[in-house]
């Protein structure tokens, strides 16, 4: 699998500057699905528990054919 990755806006803090690399495209037919990919693309909800909102509890449904990959912070 080709990953092809832009070059983002470096960000400076004192001497230190950090350069992200992003994807560039996407593609759905991986071995997984990033979480806002899956998001964007309608393939996944993400809900407060009908018992009760708890903050680390949530339900996601995911109606594509791929895993979600869900990073903490990330949603």
């Amino acid at each position: 699998m080709e990953l092809k990755v832009r070059i983002g806006e470096p960000v400076k803090a004192g001497r230190l500057t950090l350069v992200p690399l992003l994807q560039a495209s996407v593609s759905l037919d991986g071995d997984y699905l990033p979480g806002p990919v899956a998001e964007d693309h309608n393939l996944m909800t993400v809900t407060e528990r009908a018992e009760g909102a708890s903050v680390p509890e949530l339900d996601v449904i995911v109606t594509g054919h791929l895993p979600v990959l869900l990073i903490e912070g990330e949603m």
